[in-house]
């Protein structure tokens, strides 16, 4: 009987009694990153001719019409980028990233004249051919970012740059 009595102010006296609650992991976006990338793109390109205006309008009129090539441009695209984050705030992110990719994206198209306006001799043809080759893309952006718990909202600029090749 004493043990009950002993025992029983114990239990409640610990039942109220919290342990401490585990501390939530904090997230830190601080510091610089470097990624790989790759993927796949493609587009459209129009290039529109008009051939041999230079020469004197016959009677009014053009010697050759202009007319308009459509190209699908597309292939592979591979790179890298390259980061820094800074957190300034508990929740808020500034940081810089710039990007380079070589790719694959090219694409080429021609046309024949129509008659009456190739003049063409037996064998022979008049055409236009055109032809896209996107070698590179490159950007830098700046990022704000708002951090909520692992994941971060953000906002980017900047600016971007291609080299292509025309023929």
């Amino acid at each position: 009987m004493k043990k009950l009595i002993i025992a029983g102010p114990l239990l409640v006296t610990l039942s109220g009694i919290s342990a401490p609650a585990a501390a939530e992991p904090v997230t830190n976006w601080t510091g610089f990153y470097i990624g790989a990338n790759g993927g796949y793109g493609w587009s459209k390109d129009s290039t529109t001719a008009a051939p041999f205006q230079n020469i004197p309008p016959f009677l009014g009129q053009t010697l050759l019409p202009f007319f308009t090539l459509s190209n699908p441009v597309n292939g592979a695209v591979f790179g890298g980028q390259l980061g820094y984050n800074y957190q300034i705030a508990p929740t808020w992110v500034i940081g810089v990233e710039g990007d380079f990719d070589g790719t694959g994206l090219n694409g080429a198209s021609q046309s024949i004249l129509p008659q009456p306006f190739a003049v063409r001799a037996p064998g022979e043809t008049n055409g236009f051919s055109a032809a896209e080759n996107v070698e590179w893309l490159a950007s830098v952006r700046a990022r704000l970012g708002y951090a909520w718990g692992p994941s971060l909202f953000y906002v980017t600029g900047g600016g971007a740059w291609e080299r292509v090749r025309d023929n």
